[in-house]
C-alpha cells in the first residue's frame, strides 16, 4: 500500500471532522504494525518533507502530521473534540 500523504498521527483542532488521537492508526502503531493490521505486503508513506516541498510557496498547516499546531495551546480544543465524539457515539 502506498499512501499519498505522511502518516496522520494527530487530530485537527481547527474544525476538520476527523478521528481522535486514539482512533488514528498511525498515532498508536508504527509502520510495521500498521502494515500487519492492514494485511499489506508493504506500506509506504509520503515523507512529510516531500509534501512540504510541494507547497513551499504557501502557508499550510501540517499539524495532523507533526503536531506543530500554528496556534499556541490546542490541548483544550482537542480534549473538547474527543469528549464530543465520545458522547455522540453513546447517543
Amino acid at each position: 500500500m502506498i499512501s499519498a500523504s505522511p502518516p496522520i498521527r494527530h487530530p485537527c483542532a481547527y474544525g476538520i471532522d476527523m478521528s481522535t488521537h486514539a482512533e488514528l492508526i498511525a498515532a498508536t502503531h508504527d509502520v510495521e504494525a500498521t502494515r500487519q493490521l492492514l494485511g499489506a505486503d508493504a506500506l509506504v508513506y509520503q515523507p512529510l518533507e516531500a509534501l512540504k516541498a510541494l507547497y513551499a510557496d504557501g502557508s499550510m498547516c501540517y499539524a495532523c502530521f507533526d503536531a506543530q499546531y500554528p496556534t499556541s495551546d490546542t490541548r483544550q480544543a482537542l480534549c473538547d473534540v474527543a469528549r464530543e465524539k465520545k458522547a455522540a457515539r453513546r447517543s
